[in-house]
């Protein structure tokens, strides 16, 4: 009788070590951009790339007050959000739509929330998009704030993403960004 107490306890033990011990031996495993799950849409661009990864999201405009919100699961740890802003084709100058991007952000204000299921803030930020940071290249800008940068996500949970544009000049030409998290790939000299 004791010996299969002893088997039964011993069963027992593993079955709830293995339960436990589940998640935090997923977090070891390499990250596959086939876990991601969502709103939002994912590209993996390879091992040697930098960002690696990339998650879009549905275009928002900047001109127009609103609220938007996305869920998302399964993604990669140190991504940063970005407001992306394409113009390939527009046959408009770089800097006039630098120009144009500049006074657009000085009568924007963006909110972004980003919880997860268990209700912990992996970021908060609220502020005129002229205090974030623009950069530009010759199809698109982009705009990111040192608060959204490099985020802890963890891969097994659920995580909402909420983004309030505010926008206090009616006549601000319309302007289309594009939501996403890029990061992860390597970062050679």
């Amino acid at each position: 009788m004791s010996r299969t107490y002893a088997v039964m306890v011993t069963v027992l033990v593993l079955g709830v070590l293995a339960v436990t011990m589940r998640r935090y031996l997923y977090n070891l495993l390499p990250y596959s951009a086939s876990s991601f799950g969502g709103d939002g849409t994912i590209r993996d661009s390879g091992f040697w790339t930098y960002p690696r990864y990339e998650i879009t999201f549905p275009k928002i405009p900047l001109n127009r007050s609103g609220r938007h919100a996305y869920s998302v699961k399964g993604l990669p740890n140190q991504l940063t959000f970005c407001l992306r802003v394409p113009w390939q084709g527009s046959g408009t100058k770089v800097s006039e739509l630098e120009s144009r991007l500049r006074r657009l952000a000085s009568s924007t204000n963006v909110k972004v929330g980003i919880t997860d299921d268990s209700g912990l803030v992996v970021c908060e930020h609220s502020s005129l998009l002229s205090e974030w940071v623009l950069s530009v290249s010759v199809d698109r800008a982009k705009f990111w704030h040192q608060a959204c940068r490099d985020l802890p996500f963890r891969r097994h949970h659920q995580f909402t993403v909420a983004i309030q544009v505010d926008c206090s000049d009616t006549a601000v030409e319309k302007v289309v960004a594009e939501p996403i998290f890029q990061g992860g790939g390597n970062e050679l000299p």
